[in-house]
């Protein structure tokens, strides 16, 4: 049976690229195709609301929870496969009554050119702080663009590599080179925060500007987590999170950030997802 992805043409399209293209490499015989897919083929999308033929697959376009697969706008029992980044979203999904054994957790095949030494650190001699956030569908939960007014106050030793949403962005492409590049991190509630803490980034919360939105608009989630158990680094304020920086840069991930990360994204496949997500779909096929 023919495997196909589904790339709809759209703000994402260079995002989800990122996440064929390395799927692709070890599949060269399937194709791409826009929209529903191909009928007769196993096609796999990105998004919980496509519609298309079946059989089918679906992975979420980002990590982030958001609870994007159990929420108003669809659930992922439709499908007939779901690929998930890590164990803790089999676990969810299972608790939401989809059935495990439809249930494939393969990592997140965006990250494997950056595990398998494709992208490399540009020198810097100033310390390199990566604002990525969310975007602001819901503007409750994403600190953009308020964060906006503080990015020319950081102090001359500190970088800020500025990265929007791929969907606020005039090129529309993905965070990967800055992700590299990054000392610390400042994430919200998305898929930087896990990507970030796969790479051992460390990572700063802005809740001055966010916690209560998370908390109450992302109820459930593991981005709610996140704020609710204080992983990671936590900013009451701007000057706060100015502090914390140097801070985070010397200390690192604490081993409870390590092992949320492992449960969003498991060290083994960290370098090998498109070559799991491609060997899966090749037996899912035949």
């Amino acid at each position: 049976m023919q495997i196909n992805f589904i790339r709809e043409v759209s703000a994402y399209s260079n995002a989800l690229d990122s996440l064929i293209n390395p799927i692709r490499k070890h599949l060269p015989e399937s194709t791409v195709s826009p929209k529903n897919g191909v009928k007769g083929a196993l096609n796999f999308c990105w998004f919980i609301r496509s519609q298309g033929y079946h059989p089918n697959a679906f992975m979420s376009h980002g990590i982030g929870d958001k609870n994007y697969m159990i929420g108003t706008k669809g659930h992922a029992n439709r499908f007939d496969y779901v690929f998930v980044t890590g164990p803790a979203f089999k676990e969810k999904l299972i608790r939401h009554n989809t059935p495990a054994e439809k249930i494939f957790v393969v990592g997140w095949p965006k990250l494997d050119p950056i595990f398998n030494g494709e992208y490399q650190r540009t020198p810097s001699d100033k310390i390199r702080v990566l604002y990525a956030p969310t975007h602001n569908a819901i503007q409750a939960v994403s600190s953009f663009p308020a964060f906006n007014e503080y990015l020319d106050k950081f102090p001359p030793e500190i970088e800020v590599l500025n990265s929007p949403h791929p969907a606020r962005k005039e090129d529309r492409m993905p965070t990967i080179q800055p992700l590299v590049d990054a000392d610390v991190v400042i994430a919200d509630a998305g898929s930087t925060i896990y990507e970030a803490w796969a790479l051992g980034k460390p990572v700063i919360f802005p809740d001055w500007l966010v916690r209560e939105g998370v908390l109450s608009r992302f109820n459930g989630t593991f981005e709610a987590k996140c704020y609710a158990d204080n992983l990671g680094y936590h900013a009451k304020s701007f000057e706060h999170l100015l502090e914390l920086i140097p801070e985070a840069i010397g200390k690192g991930l604490d081993y409870r950030a390590i092992e949320f990360a492992e449960k969003m994204f498991p060290a083994k496949l960290r370098g090998n997802s498109g070559k799991t997500i491609a060997e899966i779909l090749r037996r899912l096929a035949n």
